[in-house]
């Protein structure tokens, strides 16, 4: 699931699928179960089917039956709005289907004549 920020238990704190491109963070959260220490989690972000970042975690421990979650920010890539995918991976497997969502806001202001 995709939320704009996460509880205290590293769940997702409400759930969305759209988001403003003026965003802090955007989460993808998901509960993890049967994951052994040393397997490899993976979050694959991108636009129009275009990696444009990815970001993983490798547990010293086991996962079983807790949330665990992956964020982007603006440092990440510019929100720019449209149409957004997030894959998450265990050991390079697809967990499950990629995760859509939408960035929308105003565009970049185009420069006007005469300024």
């Amino acid at each position: 699931m995709l939320s704009s920020r996460v509880s205290d238990n590293d769940c997702a704190a409400g759930i969305q699928s759209q988001f403003d491109s003026t965003a802090d963070r955007i989460y993808v959260v998901a509960t993890a179960v049967n994951i052994r220490a040393g397997m490899r989690l993976e979050s694959i972000w991108t636009q129009g089917g275009v990696e444009v970042v990815r970001h993983d975690f490798t547990p010293e421990f086991e996962i079983n039956g807790n949330c665990i979650w992956f964020f982007v920010d603006q440092t990440d890539f510019v929100f720019t709005p449209g149409s957004y995918a997030v894959q998450l991976t265990i050991d390079g497997a697809a967990s499950g289907p990629p995760l859509s969502f939408t960035i929308s806001g105003d565009a970049m202001p185009e420069a006007t004549a005469g300024t």
